[in-house]
């Protein structure tokens, strides 16, 4: 009985529990694919799932709006795409895609399900072998309403990650990785942050300084050179605050919402200063944590920086759609690892980490018992994060220094 016990536990060890979150997501879509069919739209089951439904694709349909404007030598900022107030809010540099005849309106449709089908793919790759208790949190993760919103407007955030996730292929050409992410950053602005997993790679901390200093200085210039185009997306954009969205700049605006508007910049001043002393205490009460924490060196922790450093940028930024949260997923596997070696800290960020990426579901149904605070739960769960996330740098950056004074050669993993 004892070997049986112990063969059937080796068997469970070698198997992939990938097949896990492919299921939920079937299983989702196959409810959506039914509310279609027997109750007139997908809209109906979504609503129960925490997803605000609006006709699917409809972030694809304004982009791909846009690069046909261009494409017919019109200015894409002054052509309404839908419902008369539906603008291209993209960088210029999206013109791009004009070389691409295929990437036009009247195949949004076949776009759209090629980049869902590319998404999924891609992730379930990235992840690699899972155990059963990885695969719910994967699933849930993945099945969340923040994530299924991005990929139901098809919002271009979806072709960033997917685009990001090509720079774990380039392995050991740290180079060629940055200036691909400096292109990636052109698109949007936010994808700077993933400049931070250069800090993963095995160069020594001076080159790696130097690498960051000329990334920055890089799109510093790219920023001046295209000020004015940026600035127009900017005020094109509408600022997402209390429901489906997150940043730092949440609470400051649900405070005031109606109420102090003539001290408005006073709060957020004495917001962002107590965010600064918060964000010290935070991290000198957590050190002990983070001291026993590694990062390892190659794709798990590039791809945790890249994610940290996206959301940290994000929060800076102020106001954004939730569907952003996606980046996230990047910093999962390295954050399960540290729960397999029982970092008791990572078993409190996977449960925020869940919370956060369930907002709007958990909003829509303590609603129903007409609990309506939920958006400042949310809003100090994500400043949570942003002082987790920012004080691993903090401390990876301090040690990194240490080691590169005293000479100090690199190892296989990272200690933060």
């Amino acid at each position: 009985m004892k070997v049986i016990k112990e063969n059937f536990s080796r068997k469970i060890k070698l198997f992939d529990f990938r097949i896990i979150p492919v299921l939920f997501l079937f299983l989702y879509f196959v409810i959506l694919y039914i509310s279609e069919n027997h109750f007139g739209s997908y809209s109906f089951a979504a609503k129960y799932l925490g997803l605000d439904a609006i006709p699917y694709f409809i972030d694809l349909k304004i982009l791909l709006c846009g690069i046909d404007a261009i494409r017919n030598n019109q200015n894409p900022y002054d052509v309404i795409c839908f419902g008369g107030v539906a603008y291209f809010n993209y960088p210029i540099i999206w013109k791009i895609f004009v070389l691409i005849p295929y990437f036009s309106l009247v195949n949004y449709i076949n776009i759209g399900f090629i980049i869902i089908t590319i998404f999924y793919y891609a992730t379930i790759n990235f992840i690699g072998k899972i155990n059963f208790l990885e695969s719910i949190i994967y699933s849930l993760f993945l099945i969340s309403p923040s994530i299924i919103l991005g990929l139901e407007r098809c919002n271009s955030d979806i072709i960033i990650f997917i685009l990001l996730m090509q720079i774990l292929y380039l392995k050991d050409k740290v180079y060629i990785q940055s200036l691909f992410l400096f292109l990636i950053s052109m698109l949007k602005l936010y994808p700077i942050g993933a400049i931070l997993m250069i800090f993963n790679d095995q160069l020594n901390f001076k080159k790696k300084a130097i690498i960051f200093v000329g990334f920055i200085l890089l799109f510093s210039l790219y920023f001046y050179i295209y000020y004015d185009n940026i600035s127009l997306v900017s005020h094109k954009t509408p600022r997402p605050y209390g429901g489906m969205s997150y940043g730092l700049g949440e609470i400051p605006s649900l405070i005031t919402y109606g109420h102090f508007k003539d001290a408005k910049l006073l709060f957020f001043i004495s917001f962002a200063i107590t965010l600064l002393v918060w964000i010290i205490y935070f991290y000198h009460k957590i050190n002990p944590f983070l001291n026993k924490m590694v990062i390892e060196i190659g794709n798990t922790g590039k791809a945790y920086f890249m994610g940290s450093g996206i959301f940290i940028v994000t929060c800076l930024i102020g106001y954004n759609w939730e569907y952003r949260l996606v980046f996230l997923l990047l910093t999962l596997p390295q954050i399960l690892k540290w729960a397999k070696k029982k970092e008791a800290l990572s078993y409190l960020i996977i449960v925020i980490l869940l919370l956060v990426v369930w907002q709007t579901g958990i909003k829509n149904v303590l609603l129903y018992f007409n609990f309506r605070y939920y958006n400042f739960i949310s809003a100090f769960l994500i400043i949570f994060l942003f002082s987790f996330y920012t004080s691993v740098f903090i401390n990876y950056l301090l040690n990194r220094k240490i080691c590169f004074i005293s000479q100090c050669k690199a190892n296989t993993i990272f200690h933060i």
